[in-house]
């Protein structure tokens, strides 16, 4: 009898520890600050503040990543950026994902053009730039980082670009 009672008393001692090393490795991740747009966009989404937490990595990512758009490109990626939120009805990561995708198509067209081909479209000749696309992707990635332990891109479904 006294063989249980000693695993059982083991077996609580772990689960008793380890809410604690949970708790530590929490704090460290907590550590991560939204910008106030995440947390506005987030918090009109309404829901619990669990999905309000779920809500900012994704968003936060997001941001950034259209903010590189707009850095990199400039104002004549804006019809890019306005058409993927109006697409993805406000949704920020739809709208991040339908302006990357959209970009990635334009790079990977403009590789496939013959020398001098011109498709006379003035969206497609400001965001067919494949360094400008790796330094946005760049700024993605290290958005990416803050967050290890969610997975960002994946799953979610978006409106993908189209006039």
């Amino acid at each position: 009898m006294r063989l249980p009672v000693i695993l059982l008393s083991a077996i609580c001692a772990a689960s008793a520890a380890a809410p604690l090393s949970v708790f530590a490795a929490g704090k460290e991740k907590s550590a991560v600050k939204v910008d106030q747009r995440t947390f506005d966009f987030c918090k009109a989404k309404g829901g619990s503040f669990v999905q309000i937490n779920d809500c900012l990595p994704k968003v936060q990512v997001a941001f950034v990543a259209m903010d590189a758009i707009a850095k990199e490109f400039g104002p004549k990626a804006q019809p890019l950026l306005d058409k993927c939120l109006e697409l993805n009805e406000k949704d920020a990561v739809g709208a991040a994902t339908c302006s990357l995708e959209a970009i990635k198509n334009a790079v990977e067209l403009k590789g496939k053009l013959p020398d001098g081909a011109d498709l006379n479209d003035e969206l497609f000749n400001a965001i067919a730039d494949e360094a400008k696309f790796k330094s946005v992707k760049a700024a993605e990635t290290k958005a990416q980082e803050l967050f290890p332990e969610i997975r960002i891109w994946g799953g979610n479904f978006y409106q993908p670009y189209k006039l």
